[in-house]
Order: structure tokens, then sequence, then C-alpha cells
């Protein structure tokens, strides 16, 4: 049974997935990997970007729930190893990944009793991996689909 703590923070995360799964929508593929969609990135890096962010997070805070003490990441540095990564893969693959590593991060959240999402930490870094990073991305597709006209019928 999922604890009252989990069942509420996946309540939050299972409305700005969904959000950004809907900022997501109908992207052409042959847009997917243009830039722009953040800074330099493109939406293909985005999706990476989430995905990467996720699993961190899960890695991170298996060990807070161990007792280890955790290391600040580097996060510039970590995200642009992370998009370097992904550069040669497809929109479809690098989907794909972000599907599995959520549904992984979900599985993990739901396991969570009320007293370990208290472990210092730890839910916040949840949240901030989803919620919080859903929305800010979210936000920023569908600028860059304004801005393109992808919402206008552009191609």
């Amino acid at each position: 049974m999922t604890s009252r703590a989990a069942t509420t923070l996946l309540a939050g995360v299972a409305a700005a997935w969904d959000d950004w799964l809907v900022s997501l929508a109908d992207l052409p593929a042959a847009r997917v990997g243009e830039a722009g969609a953040s800074g330099g990135w493109s939406v293909k890096d985005l999706m990476g970007h989430v995905a990467a962010w996720e699993a961190l997070t899960l890695a991170t805070c298996g060990r807070l729930l161990s007792g280890e003490s955790v290391e600040r990441v580097a996060w510039r540095r970590f995200n642009a190893d992370e998009a370097a990564a992904r550069r040669v893969r497809s929109g479809a693959e690098v989907l794909a990944e972000m599907e599995r590593t959520h549904e992984r991060f979900v599985a993990f959240v739901g396991a969570l009793s009320d007293g370990e999402l208290r472990t210092k930490g730890v839910r916040s870094r949840l949240r901030q991996a989803s919620v919080d990073h859903y929305r800010e991305h979210a936000a920023q597709v569908r600028s860059w689909r304004q801005r393109t006209a992808l919402d206008r019928g552009g191609r």
C-alpha cells in the first residue's frame, strides 16, 4: 500500500508529468532535435535531461535512505555530459528512455514510506527532479513552440 505522503507526492508528479507530455505532443520528428527550446538545447536534449535527472535523483535518494552521504552535483558539467551522451540518439530513443526512467521513478516513490519521505533531502529532491522540473521545461517547450510557429501550423 502506498503511503499517504507518497500518494500526495505522486499526485503532483502525475499532474506535472501530464503537462510535460502535453507540451511534447505532436512535435514533428524533424524538429525535436532543433536547438532553441531552452537556450541551445533541443526538445530531445530536454527529454534526455529530464531522464538523466530522474535517474540521478533515484540513485541519490537511494544513498540517502541507506544513510550514506551524497556529494553535491556539478550540475553544469552533469547537464553538458548528459546532453552530449544523447546527441547521436534519435528523438524516439530519448523519449523511450525518458518514459522508462519515469516509470522507475514513479515506482520508487510509490514504494516509499512516510518515514522514508521524511529522510532529510529525499522529498525535496524527488519533487525538484519531477514536479518542478517538468513544469519548468514544459513552459520552455511551449514558449519555443510559439516562437517557432509550431502551434500555428508551422512545420
